[in-house]
């Protein structure tokens, strides 16, 4: 029984293992933020950036010029180990972005970070234990969707942030004359 318990522990401590989302002290909600200067860029150029990245739709949950706010739900798939040995299983999570403008700066804010599959919803990823719990998604394939995030976030807002770059003058204008 001892060597059963071990070797649980040890399976629970290897597969959270390397995980190091990060979490917001005050809401306890795993939370990408920062605060990217943009020189010379008016809130307003900033504003027709954000617009230029195609987001639209019933996904956009805030969209303020004035107020210098955007805000959309977005949601990306994720394949990890079932509880049967050599399966996997797939699920999504869906995640909130918001975006804050100000002449010369903005802020990006994602979290909201939450699981969910027919075959068991594992709820926030803040969660130790997967809300349908361990023996309907292993741990083992909980970390592995925390991993899978991680990652997946992590090139979103790289992508997101190489595409705030430049200059008003480099969004196209709908034009005929080309």
């Amino acid at each position: 029984m001892r060597k059963i318990f071990l070797l649980s522990f040890m399976i629970i401590a290897f597969s959270s293992f390397g995980q190091q989302l990060p979490i917001d002290e005050e809401t306890k909600k795993i939370t990408y933020t920062e605060v990217v200067d943009a020189p010379g860029s008016s809130k307003d150029d900033l504003y027709l950036r954000v617009k230029n990245l195609g987001i639209t739709g019933t996904n956009v949950k805030a969209d303020n010029k004035e107020e210098g706010t955007y805000v959309y739900t977005g949601q990306f798939g994720v394949k990890y180990p079932s509880p049967v040995k050599g399966m996997t299983h797939e699920g999504t999570v869906s995640y909130t972005f918001a975006v804050f403008l100000k002449d010369g700066k903005y802020k990006y804010v994602v979290t909201d970070l939450v699981h969910n599959s027919v075959k068991g919803n594992g709820g926030n990823l803040e969660n130790t234990i997967p809300a349908c719990n361990k023996y309907t998604l292993s741990m083992e394939g909980w970390a592995a969707i925390k991993n899978e995030s991680d990652k997946y976030i992590k090139n979103l807002i790289q992508n997101f942030k190489s595409n705030m770059k430049g200059s008003a003058g480099d969004i196209p204008k709908n034009t005929n004359d080309w």
